[in-house]
């Protein structure tokens, strides 16, 4: 009994659920995806030929409205097309000057002067300069830098050795020629004993 009557069930209709089921049929749709080859193909064999030069402004200006429009259609990618990605378009102004591009075109014609490994350099360090990181220097032994460190520190002392005995002959050579110069002008004039020692300083009236 329980399962005829289950089965025989019908449910009631209202006005409610005869509007949701009418809008659900109106809103139902199909989207057919197409893939990107497909569609460019379909694109270029309805698009029309581009208006003639005789017609008005107005005409001119709708129909690369058009282009535009077309353009900006091919450049969206289908995520179900392998094709490679479309990069937009830039329409250069030829009024406005690139500071960045006459930069680039200098650097390049400086270049071009360089040979290879000059060339290498210079691209190594404007690398670095516009960010990159700089290559790491190359293995090296051990114990050849400790030699290169010990020959470089045995030549600063040499040449600090050097520069104390310079001094020290220097100085040697100043003694010298002062006690010379010294026995020279006594035996011209013995009794000129304030040239040779100075001139006395008075302190008469000082405390």
């Amino acid at each position: 009994m329980a399962n005829s009557g289950a089965v025989g069930f019908v449910p009631i209709q209202t006005k409610a659920s005869l509007a949701l089921k009418d809008k659900a049929i109106d809103s139902f749709k199909v989207t057919v995806f197409e893939p990107k080859k497909a569609a460019l193909e379909k694109k270029r064999t309805v698009r029309p030929r581009p208006p003639a030069k005789s017609e008005s402004n107005e005409k001119n200006k709708s129909g690369s409205g058009n282009d535009e429009d077309d353009d900006d259609e091919e450049d969206i990618d289908d995520i179900f097309s392998d094709a490679p990605r479309k990069k937009p378009k830039r329409k250069e102004d030829p009024t406005v000057f690139d500071m960045s591009k006459a930069r680039r075109d200098v650097m390049n014609f400086g270049f071009s002067g360089f040979d290879k490994e000059t060339k290498q350099e210079a691209s190594v360090r404007l690398a670095i300069k516009l960010g990159a990181k700089p290559p790491k220097n190359p293995c090296r032994n051990y114990r050849e830098i400790l030699e290169e460190k010990r020959a470089a520190k045995q030549q600063e002392g040499d040449a600090a050795a050097k520069r104390r005995q310079g001094h020290m002959a220097y100085g040697a050579i100043q003694s010298y020629n002062k006690y010379h110069q010294r026995k020279r002008d006594k035996q011209r004039n013995p009794t000129a004993i304030m040239k040779l020692y100075g001139v006395a300083t008075t302190r008469v009236g000082k405390k």
